[in-house]
């Protein structure tokens, strides 16, 4: 199943605006926006798009349509409840995460690639992954804000939330190996950018990583504003350079 939504995401993302879809052997839970300006027609629920899922064997597939006045109003009474329903609370957890470029997403060749990755990964990990779209975001220059660069060509990004089998003390060695190597088999198919800084410690350059080429900016700036760490923690911008840390 998740070979074929992920080998058909131009098919059912060419009418929508975003979606985010999360894997948790045996379910694959899914859901996609569409957003309407004030005035525009409002177009009627099509499932079209979807009716590869039907055809899968072994896969029973529950498509819903709902509409909402505004985006709060989705959030609050349909994606944050589908969402939140599986959330581990009180355990530890190693993420990876990331940035997942329009030429990768756009050619067939990247989206195989997506989909052995995710059906390859150990029985039981989940993986989250949220089409954000583009659009204007690529229009922006690069230099302008503090995120990484690559963001400017993302179509989406992906999670893959390592779970500790322990709920306190230091993340356990299987947990760290696992991680590892879930980073290193990312890196070969999505690059190393990440769409966010987790503050995961076992990034080997968390700088490029997380920062890519806007780091040597941001570095400027904090030695110009805050040379002696008043503001500072793990992984974030001089702490190497400036603040002492490992």
């Amino acid at each position: 199943m998740i070979d074929q939504f992920v080998k058909n995401d131009p098919l059912y993302m060419q009418n929508l605006t975003s979606g985010i879809w999360e894997s948790a052997y045996p379910d694959l839970t899914f859901i996609f926006l569409k957003g309407f300006q004030q005035g525009d027609a409002v177009v009627p629920a099509d499932y079209a798009a979807f009716d590869f899922l039907q055809n899968i064997s072994g896969v029973t597939a529950e498509l819903e349509a709902a509409q909402f006045p505004s985006w709060y109003s989705a959030y609050t009474e349909l994606i944050n409840p589908a969402l939140s329903a599986g959330d581990l609370v009180g355990v530890s957890i190693l993420d990876i995460s990331r940035i997942i470029s329009s030429d990768l997403l756009g050619s067939e060749s990247g989206r195989q690639n997506i989909s052995d990755f995710i059906t390859a990964l150990p029985s039981g990990q989940s993986f989250l992954f949220e089409r954000v779209s583009g659009g204007a975001v690529s229009q922006v220059d690069s230099e302008a804000t503090a995120i990484n660069p690559a963001w400017r060509t993302a179509l989406a990004y992906g999670n893959i939330p390592v779970f500790d089998s322990l709920s306190d003390g230091p993340i356990s060695a299987s947990t760290n190996s696992t991680t590892d190597t879930l980073t290193k088999e990312a890196n070969i198919v999505f690059g190393s950018d990440a769409y966010y800084n987790e503050d995961n410690k076992r990034e080997p350059d968390y700088t490029k990583v997380f920062w890519g080429s806007n780091y040597a900016r941001l570095l400027s700036l904090k030695e110009e504003f805050d040379p002696n760490c008043v503001l500072t923690s793990s992984a974030t911008v001089g702490q190497l350079e400036l603040c002492g840390g490992t």
